[in-house]
């Protein structure tokens, strides 16, 4: 957890009483803000670290054909949020203020799910085409990655970069995470299919810290898999406790 967030219950912020969020999908943090995509209120909540919501993102009534539903999130060098609003299959690029600067349309037929920024490029998975999406932050397609297969991908829902341009993969029914430089060439992966220390077994999100350690969500293990940057695994969590390796 970031410096400065304590183990709180968020007050209520969806539209049902008592009701924090409705439909959370992505996270980030960023400047010590933790972003939340707040698919079904149709906003991106910025939260403080007393958990309030110093803003929201979202406020595009009537621009979209249909309502704006945030799916994931992330934040350029210059300060502005990169938005996947999967009702819509496009990514909007916008300000603090809601000033939309430019937009990616994506094409018909794409299940797009998580979004990751690269060397001013916008990285989009394309869960039911088994590959990843490459475009400039003004929208132009640069090409895609991947495909079905066990060495390549089966259902990537989730993406990630880290401080060393390492895209990471969460190769989802592969059972693996996998890795590969900003050319897209291989490098190594997180994981394989099992429920030892060590593997992986249906993953899910993935969060890097600043120290560039992994993060997974082994959603199938009930569990999140920690791994250094090089893909040594460290420990899993399991509820509130650590097991550490041997």
């Amino acid at each position: 957890m970031a410096s400065g967030w304590s183990k709180f219950e968020l007050d209520g912020q969806g539209p049902q009483p008592g009701q924090k969020f409705n439909d959370p999908q992505g996270l980030t943090f960023h400047d010590d803000k933790l972003l939340v995509c707040d698919r079904l209120n149709n906003i991106v909540q910025i939260l403080n670290q007393d958990y309030t919501c110093e803003k929201a993102l979202g406020s595009f009534s009537g621009q979209f054909a249909k309502p704006f539903q945030p799916q994931s999130v992330a934040v350029s060098e210059d300060n502005h949020y990169v938005l996947l609003d999967k009702n819509n299959l496009q990514i909007v690029v916008c300000d603090e203020n809601n000033k939309v600067i430019s937009i990616i349309t994506l094409p018909a037929g794409v299940d797009p799910w998580c979004i990751a920024l690269l060397k001013g490029f916008v990285l989009v998975t394309d869960v039911k085409g088994h590959r990843l999406l490459k475009y400039t932050r003004t929208g132009h397609y640069v090409g895609d990655f991947g495909g079905l297969g066990d060495k390549q991908f089966s259902y990537p829902y989730f993406v990630a970069v880290n401080s060393m341009d390492v895209i990471m993969v969460s190769d989802c029914h592969n059972c693996c995470i996998k890795c590969f430089d900003s050319d897209f060439n291989y490098l190594y992966q997180y994981g394989e299919k099992g429920h030892g220390d060590s593997q992986l077994y249906g993953p899910g999100s993935i969060a890097v810290d600043g120290a560039d350690n992994v993060y997974v969500c082994d959603s199938n293990n009930a569990r999140i898999s920690i791994w250094s940057r090089d893909g040594t695994w460290f420990c899993n969590l399991f509820h509130c406790e650590v097991r550490e390796s041997a």
